[in-house]
C-alpha cells in the first residue's frame, strides 16, 4: 500500500478531499465509521502493521474496535486528523472514554523512558510498574540519564534492579540446596580445596536463607 506523508494528508484535508478508505466496525447496534488508514498508520504502529502486512483487515478494509465505544473512538480519531487540535475534540463528556482507550493501547506498547515518565505524571501505577520492570530487565537498551531530574523514579529504579537481582538469585536456590545436602553427607574431616566440609555446610545453609 502506498504511504502518504503527514503533509500530504494535511493538504488533502485542507482542500476538502474526503480521505477515507476503510471502516472501523463496532458492536451490532453501533455500526461502523469511515476512516483513513494512513491517518491510523501514522499514529499507531499497530495499525501500520495491520494495513501493511496482508492481514485480513488490509484486504477487507474493515476492522473491529473492541477497546472503545464508537463515540469514544470517533473523538480519538478526530484528534489524529491533520490540523486537528485535541482541545477541539476532547470534552468533559468524552475525556474518560478517550483516556481509557489510550491507557489500553499504551499497556500493549514496549517500555520506554518517555512512557515511564508519562505513567508517573498521570499516576497510572499499574503501567508505571510494568514499564519500570521492563526497563530494568533490559536497562542497557535505555538511557537512564534522562531520569536525573527525577530522584523519586531513580530510587524506584534502584529498588526494581535489586528485586530483579533477588529473583535471579532465587533461581539458583535449588542448586545451592543440592550442594548443601551433598556437603552435609561428607565425613568429618573432609575438606573441599582446603575448606572444611563442616564450615562449607554452614555457609551454604546461610546462603539458602538469603535466597
Amino acid at each position: 500500500m502506498k504511504r502518504f506523508s503527514e503533509s500530504t494528508l494535511a493538504s488533502q484535508y485542507a482542500a476538502g478531499v474526503q480521505c477515507t478508505d476503510a471502516f472501523a466496525c463496532f458492536g451490532d447496534t453501533e455500526g461502523e465509521v469511515q476512516v483513513h488508514t494512513q491517518v491510523l498508520r501514522i499514529a499507531s504502529p499497530v495499525f501500520d502493521a495491520m494495513f501493511s502486512s496482508g492481514m485480513m483487515e488490509d484486504s477487507s478494509k474493515r476492522f473491529r474496535i473492541e477497546i472503545a465505544s464508537k463515540t469514544d473512538f470517533v473523538s480519538f480519531y478526530n484528534c489524529l486528523l491533520p490540523g486537528a487540535s485535541c482541545a477541539q475534540h476532547v470534552t468533559p463528556e468524552n475525556v474518560d472514554g478517550i483516556l481509557d482507550a489510550c491507557i489500553r493501547v499504551m499497556s500493549r506498547c514496549p517500555a520506554s523512558i518517555h512512557r515511564l515518565l508519562q505513567a508517573k505524571r498521570l499516576a497510572l501505577q499499574d503501567l508505571y510498574d510494568k514499564f519500570l520492570k521492563e526497563i530494568m530487565e533490559s536497562r542497557e537498551k535505555h538511557d537512564l540519564s534522562i531520569l536525573k531530574p527525577h530522584a523519586d523514579i531513580l530510587l524506584d529504579c534502584v529498588e526494581a534492579a535489586s528485586e530483579t537481582r533477588r529473583q535471579n538469585l532465587a533461581e539458583l536456590k535449588p542448586y545451592v540446596e543440592h550442594m548443601y545436602a551433598h556437603v552435609g553427607r561428607s565425613p568429618v574431616g573432609t575438606s573441599y580445596d582446603g575448606v572444611a566440609a563442616l564450615d562449607m555446610h554452614g555457609a551454604l545453609g546461610q546462603l539458602i536463607n538469603l535466597l
